[in-house]
């Protein structure tokens, strides 16, 4: 059986290259979701990205096992009311 698995990524990691390339680096993700697949060819690797947080509940509800990599412990100030 072949190992599968699914990235979801949330808002604006669709601007991974583009957006302050000098803080979060010049490749986009599709670039290196295409190394990815090239350093591990027996695995298979779906790819799901949305901005818009309602979509990836729901995409997610139809993909129940997951494991979220978060760096909370860089997670910007504004986004610390949350309790991280």
């Amino acid at each position: 059986m072949q190992m599968k698995i699914q990235i979801i990524n949330g808002p604006n990691l669709n601007l991974l290259g583009t957006r302050e390339p000098e803080k979060y680096g010049y490749t986009s993700f599709e670039d290196f979701l295409v190394t990815l697949r090239a350093l591990y060819p027996d695995i298979v690797f779906d790819y799901f990205q949305s901005n818009i947080e309602g979509k990836l509940f729901k995409y997610n509800g139809k993909h129940p096992k997951f494991i979220e990599n978060s760096n909370l412990t860089k997670i910007e100030d504004f986004r610390k009311h949350y309790g991280f």
